[in-house]
Formats: C-alpha cells, structure tokens, sequence
C-alpha cells in the first residue's frame, strides 16, 4: 500500500487531473495514469478527479464580463495578426465575431 502523499503532492495531483481533462482523458485513461504512476486503485482515484472537476468549475465559472473582455480582446489580436498575415477572411471572421460579443449585431 502506497504511503499517504503530502499536501503539496495532493495538490500537484489534482493540478495534473486537471490538465489530463483538459487535454481530453477520460476517467478510465485518468484512473490508469494514476495506478501507473502514483501507485492509486481505482477508488482512490475518484477524490483526485473531483477536486479536478472542482477546479475546472472555478476556471469557467467566472463573471460574463471577464469572459467577454478576454474574448474581445483575444478577436481584437486575431483581426491585428489577421491583416499582417493578409489573412483578410479571419480577419472579417474575427470583426464579426467582435461585433457580436459587443452587442453590436444580432447573434
């Protein structure tokens, strides 16, 4: 039986769930990482990949208008790479997808 880990190793594990979600693994690919590499059964897995789901909650659950500036400011560097790279369809594409983040045309 492995020995307890640390607070920081807890915390470590949880961040390293929370990218192999992000990343697209499913619970089976997650629990078999963990039984690889940290020596964990299956039902010893399942706290880790709550508190992993806990913390991707807290990522995406934020304030509309945080999202909403971030996303308009990431269309606003789209459209100004856009036009250097003479990308001129994205950078209409970005325009418009500006234009119905500020409200300005009808989703």
């Amino acid at each position: 039986m492995p020995k307890r880990c640390t607070k920081l190793e807890k915390e470590q594990r949880v961040l390293t769930i929370v990218k192999l979600l992000a990343s697209g693994a499913v619970n089976s690919e997650v629990i078999e990482f963990a039984r690889r590499e940290w020596g964990l059964e299956k039902k010893a897995t399942y706290p880790y990949l709550r508190e992993a789901r806990e913390v991707i909650i807290e990522d995406i659950d934020r304030d509309r208008r945080e999202v909403t500036a971030e996303l308009m400011i990431t269309m606003k560097n789209v459209i100004k790479q856009s036009i250097k790279d003479r990308q001129f369809s994205n950078a209409i594409g970005a325009s418009n997808l500006l234009a119905k983040l500020g409200g300005l045309i009808d989703r």
